[in-house]
């Protein structure tokens, strides 16, 4: 279902020394994403969001792609294609799709409240954020 309206965020996913950091500006004609993926030991095989080691994205979200999410009405959805830098793995640099299964506006602060959950090729990492907010921009 297409939205009439944008979404913006900033913040951290995760803590310790493995975490990451992120900003976007969604909307139904298309905005940027920018990911960094942090991660204290480098390449880390046991590490669900570190098994790439540290990497920087910078994505282009498609035309047409933002929409909201069933069932979630201060959530929304978003896909598109950027170009990924890997750290600790240069051989895997270059393009990758990308999709936010979810980003939600729960309320503020956005710390602990807000939710992303995202894919990047064959990268994936949600939850609830540990700083930051994502805010819904509703038009009247």
């Amino acid at each position: 279902m297409a939205a009439n309206d944008k979404m913006t965020g900033g913040g951290k996913l995760g803590d310790g020394r493995d975490f990451a950091t992120f900003g976007f500006e969604a909307r139904s004609t298309g905005g940027q994403l920018e990911w960094v993926q942090h991660c204290g030991k480098g390449v880390n095989s046991g590490s669900p969001t570190c098994a790439l080691g540290n990497f920087t994205f910078h994505g282009a979200i498609a035309a047409g792609s933002y929409s909201a999410v069933s069932d979630q009405p201060n959530c929304r959805a978003w896909s598109g294609t950027g170009t990924a830098k890997f750290k600790d793995v240069p051989s895997r640099n270059g393009t990758y799709t990308f999709t936010v299964n979810a980003a939600c506006d729960n309320g503020q602060p956005g710390r602990g409240t807000d939710f992303i959950d995202i894919a990047i090729g064959d990268y994936q990492d949600s939850g609830y954020l540990t700083g930051g907010n994502i805010q819904l921009h509703k038009k009247d």
